[in-house]
């Protein structure tokens, strides 16, 4: 869990790409080559990106810049429908 976790952090801050096109396709893609480089579930490490986006955004919503917050939780939305494989 821990290294799943830790590669989350890794699209915690990718926006403007993922923003730009099909925000799940992406972060799938982006999970399945971190799932490359570590041996590391791409399912576990999406749904720990997921996690750090919504913390992230909120966090956001309550201190500013609103224009992060939206960038963060409009990927979070994108992902919370996303189905395991």
């Amino acid at each position: 869990i821990a290294r799943a976790h830790d590669l989350g952090h890794a699209l915690r801050e990718w926006c403007a790409e993922v923003l730009a096109g099909d925000a799940l396709a992406l972060g799938r893609q982006r999970c399945a080559l971190l799932s490359q480089l570590t041996g590391v579930d791409p399912d576990a490490i999406l749904q720990w990106g997921f996690v750090e986006r919504l913390v992230n955004g909120l966090l956001y919503v309550e201190n500013g810049p609103q224009e992060h917050a939206a960038q963060f939780l409009t990927v979070a939305e994108a992902w919370a429908a996303a189905e395991p494989g």
